[in-house]
Order: structure tokens, then C-alpha cells, then sequence
């Protein structure tokens, strides 16, 4: 079988920076992480200043989450 290894934070982060500027056109690419908040989610990482800000859920191999669980508040 395929061998999957962990992405490091940082390769999180470049990951959605790139995914970031593909979607918006802003080469900007301000983004910051924090911890995940649902067992799917490893890492959160929110990238653009003002209205364009967005967010992005990614598991520990790197996929991005599509809709994933918000935590009960």
C-alpha cells in the first residue's frame, strides 16, 4: 500500500496560502493557523485581512475539510 506521511504546520499553511490565492487573486497570502476544534480537523488556517478573510480545515495528511463540525459553543 501508499505510505501517507503528516504535513507539518507549515506545509498546512502553504497549502492553504496557495488555495487561498487561487480562489481570491491575492498574492497577499497573510495567513495564520490554529489548532483544529472537531477530531476531523487537525489545523485551521485563516488567511486575507477584512472581508476577504477565509478559513480553511485540514485533516493531518493534509486534505482540506470540506464543512467540517463546528464545536458546540
Amino acid at each position: 500500500g501508499v505510505q501517507v506521511n503528516d504535513v507539518t504546520e507549515s506545509d498546512a499553511i502553504e497549502l492553504a496560502a496557495a488555495r487561498y490565492e487561487v480562489e481570491t487573486g491575492d498574492s497577499n497570502r497573510t495567513c495564520v493557523a490554529v489548532p483544529g476544534h472537531s477530531a476531523d480537523v487537525w489545523i485551521e488556517v485563516r488567511c486575507g485581512l477584512g472581508p476577504v478573510t477565509k478559513r480553511y480545515s485540514l485533516n493531518r495528511r493534509g486534505q482540506f475539510v470540506e464543512n467540517p463540525i463546528e464545536p458546540d459553543a
